[in-house]
């Protein structure tokens, strides 16, 4: 009985030791894992808060257009960057604060500081053009100036004083940024100046070939060595053909062609249209007998525009 009873007392002090053991474990490494995560938590919430001094003058330039740059480098480095104005009105430089973690806040200021440095080399210059390359240069709704702003990162404004009827006055265009910036802004104006130029000249090529094409003598002709006495007392007048385009060549139709090297050519250009309207108007026309018999061609003469069928 004895025995028994030492038996049972020995299992139930057993139980209860390894009871104990487990709630003294369980304590003790609840106790751990409420401290790693505390621990945890001092560690994600803890931040770094930066002040940046940033002059006045570059402000506008720091920040980017709606703020471009800031969010940029906000991204970059996972920071939130602000600006605080020290109170003593708008004269003054302002302060940019950054918040983030130690590392995002180190890069956040070496870039800002970055664009600081590269704000305080922003100048401006003015360049003068003809008011009629104005329209060209900003484009249909002001694509064209935006899309130039976009590229070159310089600030474009077009004056808009100034006596617009006039097409060889100037207007004053201002651009703001740094020196490489403004160099590209101006090189993307030359192009368009250029285009203006060439599309002016070839304007006033293709009016000028529509009016000899109208007065009925060809642009260019080889005079006839061999012609009679009055086809020299009346010479064709030879026209000299400009290139409009900075390739050197200039596009034309070939109206006639005696030879390779003896042919006669019109200019392509914007009365082109009404050329080919008249062509078909008068095929139209005269392709009815009964006009053909109500207009004979009695007496013709040099200049005038005939037509006849092709057999």
């Amino acid at each position: 009985m004895d025995s028994k009873f030492k038996t049972i007392a020995l299992w139930a002090g057993l139980g209860a030791g390894v009871t104990v053991s487990s709630i003294l474990l369980y304590l003790l490494l609840k106790q751990e894992e409420e401290y790693e995560v505390k621990r945890q938590k001092v560690e994600t919430t803890k931040h770094t808060v930066v002040r940046v001094t940033v002059p006045k003058a570059v402000v506008g330039g720091v920040i980017g257009r709606q703020g471009a740059n800031i969010k940029q480098i906000q991204e970059k480095t996972n920071t939130k960057i602000n600006f605080d104005s020290p109170g003593n009105g708008e004269e003054c430089d302002r302060f940019a604060v950054i918040r983030g973690t130690p590392c995002g806040v180190r890069e956040a200021e070496e870039l800002l500081n970055a664009c600081i440095e590269e704000q305080s080399n922003v100048i401006t210059e003015t360049v003068f053009v003809p008011s009629r390359a104005c329209g060209r240069i900003i484009g249909r709704n002001g694509e064209s100036i935006r899309q130039m702003c976009r590229m070159s990162s310089a600030k474009i404004l077009v004056d808009r004083s100034g006596d617009d009827r006039d097409p060889n006055s100037l207007k004053c265009i201002t651009i703001t940024g740094t020196k490489d910036q403004i160099r590209t802004a101006v090189i993307m104006i030359d192009e368009k100046l250029a285009g203006e130029e060439a599309f002016q000249q070839k304007m006033a090529l293709s009016s000028a070939g529509r009016a000899s094409l109208y007065r009925g003598r060809p642009l260019a002709i080889r005079p006839n060595v061999s012609s009679s006495k009055e086809s020299k007392e009346t010479p064709y007048q030879q026209e000299e053909l400009v290139a409009t385009s900075q390739d050197g060549f200039i596009e034309v139709f070939i109206s006639t062609l005696e030879s390779p090297s003896s042919f006669w050519v019109q200019l392509v250009g914007t009365q082109s249209t009404a050329l080919d309207m008249l062509v078909t108007d008068m095929t139209n026309f005269y392709g009815q007998e009964a006009n053909r018999d109500s207009h004979p061609v009695t007496s013709p003469s040099v200049g005038d525009v005939l037509a006849s069928r092709f057999v």
